[in-house]
C-alpha cells in the first residue's frame, strides 16, 4: 500500500478529533416548502449536518424559479453531500423576505458542512453549478456516488429515466451499516474468466510503482499541496514521512485554524487549532503507528495473511482486479488494482474514527513520477457525510528532516 493513502486515511482520526462543531446527524429536509409560505423558518439546526446546505428562496410564481427547481430537486435527492433547503417567499414584503434583505429570486445561500456561510446571490448560482460539475466528473472516474444511479444531471435541469422518490416526499433515508456499504451489492464482480494471482498483482503493482530497488533507497518523503473538506473548507497541508515510520503532517484551513498530528515510532499526537494537544492511545495510536509505516507497500503480504484475486470490476470506466484482503487485526479490506497499468485506484477500508466505526472509500489519482517512482498526486476520501480531496502540488525525496519535528510539542 502506498504509504501515502494509508496515512491520509489517518488524517481524518486529526480532523474527526478536533472538529469545532460536532455535526448533528439528521436526515435531510426534504419538505417542499420547508417553511409556510411568506413566513420563517428554523432551517438553521440542518447547517452543521456534514452536509453543503443550499438555502434556496423562491415563489410558485417565478419563472425563473420554476427553470431552477428541478436542479435543486435533483441535487437534493441525488448528491449524499448536499441537501436543499425550500423556503417559500409567498409574495415580497413578507416576514422572510424583510428578514434576509434580498431584493431578487432564486436566491440562494449556500453554507458549507459546518455551517458557515460560502456564497449568497448570483454567484451563488455558478458556485452551485461548478460543485455539480465537479461531482459528477468524480462520478464518471468512480470516485462519487450518486445516491440514484439512475438519474441523469446536466447544468440546464433534470432528467430520470425511472422516477425515484418524490421531492417532497417526508420518508426517512436508510441508514447503511460499514458492513452493508463495504459489500455494495451495486458492485458486479466477473470472476468467471482466468484471473492473475495475488503475488501476481502485488509484483505488477510494485513494479508500476518503480521497483522495489529504486523504492528501497529513498528514506524520506515532503509533500505539499492543497485540501478540500467538505465540512469545513479549503486550504493547505504539508507532511513529512521519515523511514521506518516517522511521519507528521499539519492542515491549515483558514475558517479552523491550524492542526497537525504526528508518530515519532513510539508515540502519537495530535493538536487542534486552539493549540492543545492530545496524545494517541488505544485502538487510534495503533491505527497511526501502521499507516505511518514507510514501506507498508512494499509488504503487503506480511500486513494481510488472508488474500483473496476475487475478480474483475469497474471502477467508473476504469476496469480493475478486487481483492480482498484481512489483516491480523481489524476489518476487512478491498484493494483495487488497474487492469491496465498495475496501479492502486481504490481502497476501501473500515476504522474508528474518534471512537464511531467509519467506512470510507479512498482513491488514487492523477500519479507522478517523482524521481524514478510513482506518486498518485489527488487522493479522495469519500465517508457517509464527509469528503476530503488532497491535491498535491509538490512531493520531494530524500529531504533532510530532524528527527525532533515528529515528537509531540513540548518535548524533545
Amino acid at each position: 500500500m502506498n504509504h501515502f493513502s494509508r496515512y491520509f486515511f489517518c488524517v481524518l482520526l486529526l480532523l474527526a478529533s478536533w472538529q469545532v462543531a460536532p455535526c448533528q446527524i439528521l436526515p435531510k429536509p426534504n419538505e417542499k416548502p420547508f417553511n409556510r409560505p411568506g413566513e420563517d423558518a428554523n432551517f438553521q439546526r440542518y447547517l452543521t449536518s456534514g452536509r453543503v446546505t443550499v438555502v434556496a428562496f423562491y415563489a410558485d410564481w417565478c419563472p425563473s424559479c420554476r427553470s431552477w427547481a428541478p436542479l435543486l430537486d435533483a441535487v437534493n435527492a441525488d448528491f449524499p453531500d448536499m441537501q436543499v433547503v425550500f423556503m417559500d417567499i409567498d409574495e415580497w414584503d413578507t416576514p422572510v423576505t424583510e428578514k434576509y434583505g434580498f431584493e431578487s429570486i432564486p436566491h440562494l445561500k449556500i453554507y458549507d458542512g459546518g455551517g458557515r456561510l460560502v456564497i449568497e446571490g448570483s454567484g451563488a448560482k455558478d458556485w452551485l453549478r461548478q460543485a455539480i460539475s465537479q461531482r459528477l466528473l468524480a462520478r464518471a472516474r468512480g470516485n462519487y456516488r450518486l445516491a440514484n444511479d439512475r438519474v441523469k444531471v446536466t447544468l440546464s435541469g433534470v432528467s430520470r429515466s425511472v422516477s425515484s422518490r418524490p421531492p417532497n416526499s417526508r420518508t426517512r433515508p436508510r441508514a447503511q451499516s460499514a458492513q452493508v456499504a463495504a459489500s455494495s451489492p451495486r458492485e458486479k464482480i466477473e470472476s468467471s474468466g482466468p484471473l492473475p494471482s495475488v503475488d501476481q498483482v502485488f509484483a505488477r503493482y510494485a513494479d508500476a510503482l518503480g521497483g522495489l530497488p529504486a523504492a528501497a533507497k529513498v528514506r524520506t518523503h515532503s509533500a505539499k499541496g492543497k485540501v478540500n473538506i467538505s465540512t469545513m473548507g479549503r486550504g493547505s497541508f504539508a507532511t513529512y514521512f521519515k523511514a521506518p515510520n516517522k511521519v507528521i503532517t499539519t492542515i491549515e484551513i483558514p475558517e479552523i485554524g491550524v492542526m497537525r498530528q504526528g508518530f515519532n515510532g513510539a508515540s502519537g499526537w495530535s493538536q487542534g487549532p486552539r493549540n492543545a494537544v492530545r496524545a494517541a492511545t488505544g485502538s487510534e495510536l495503533e491505527t497511526l503507528k501502521r499507516d505511518a509505516d514507510f514501506y507498508s507497500w512494499a509488504d503487503l503480504k506480511s500486513r494481510y495473511p488472508q488474500l483473496k484475486v476475487l475478480g474483475v470490476t469497474k471502477i467508473g470506466y476504469r476496469e480493475a482486479y478486487l481483492v480482498e484482503a484481512k489483516p491480523t487485526a481489524g476489518y476487512p479490506e478491498k484493494l483495487y488494482f488497474s487492469k491496465d497499468n498495475g496501479l492502486l485506484i481504490r481502497w476501501d477500508v473500515v476504522r474508528m474514527a474518534a471512537g464511531v466505526k467509519t467506512f470510507a472509500e479512498v482513491y488514487l489519482d492523477d500519479w507522478t513520477d517523482v524521481g524514478g517512482l510513482k506518486m498518485p498526486f489527488t487522493i479522495t476520501q469519500l465517508f457517509p457525510r464527509l469528503s476530503i480531496v488532497f491535491s498535491f502540488d509538490e512531493v520531494k525525496h530524500d529531504v533532510v528532516v530532524d528527527d525532533a519535528v515528529f515528537n509531540r510539542p513540548g518535548t524533545r
